[in-house]
């Protein structure tokens, strides 16, 4: 799966008439499937609650934190969700070895902040589906040229997105799921996917990709035909 995510620097904000620019803000999203012990989540919450009330008060934003991780996105100045990923990393995420500060997302950047307010939300998942997460990955993160040297060999694009999605637009020879109206079905309806034998164990390579990339991180435990 390839996430085609890159970060990009923001243009300045400069103005002849005025000594201070305006702030430019910036949203940003990521998550992170790392685990959390579960009578830590309230702590958690209520210290990130804490530092954006008396730290970046005008920082807006949701974050759902569960067991198996943590699902953000923020919307502030660059210099406030900078800090406030490092914050995640340090209270959520201190001996990961992954980090929602080196999250990889595109930001986008306006005049004012996108969300209205600021929340952090226990959950019981960051995304419900039925398949548990195991101990560790079973597949691998890969780039666009990887993608296209595996599907020049035969393998299988699957899109794990729901109907109604997969509708408006997909990848070009890419197998979806006929009537998929919730990612929760996706397991159940994975015997109707018939996907082609090879000789070679490469050419049994299955890419999946979704929107964000937080499903295929949940569908890679799935039992494939």
């Amino acid at each position: 799966r390839n996430n085609f995510r890159q970060q990009k620097e923001l243009p300045a904000v400069t103005s002849a008439k005025m000594a201070t620019a305006e702030p430019t803000f910036m949203d940003s999203s990521g998550y992170i499937f790392s685990k959390i012990d579960a009578i830590y989540l309230p702590v958690a919450r209520m210290q990130l609650l804490k530092v954006q009330r008396e730290e970046h008060p005008t920082l807006t934003g949701t974050i759902l934190i569960a067991e198996e991780g943590a699902n953000i996105r923020l919307s502030g100045t660059p210099l406030q969700v900078s800090s406030f990923k490092s914050l995640i990393d340090e209270t959520l995420f201190p001996n990961s070895t992954t980090s929602i500060a080196n999250y990889k997302d595109v930001p986008s950047s306006s005049s004012a902040p996108s969300l209205p307010r600021f929340l952090v939300k226990i959950k019981n998942h960051l995304i419900k589906f039925p398949v548990p997460m195991g101990s560790s990955p079973v597949a691998s993160h890969i780039n666009s040229s990887e993608m296209k040297d595996l599907l020049s060999q035969g393998a299988t694009l699957l899109d794990t997105r729901n109907d109604y999605e997969y509708k408006l637009g997909k990848f070009k020879g890419a197998k979806t799921i006929d009537d998929l109206k919730t990612f929760q079905e996706l397991p159940s309806k994975m015997k109707d996917i018939t996907f082609p034998s090879a000789p070679t164990q490469k050419h049994n390579h299955i890419i999946m990709y979704c929107t964000g990339g937080i499903r295929c991180e949940k569908a890679q435990y799935m039992d494939f035909p």
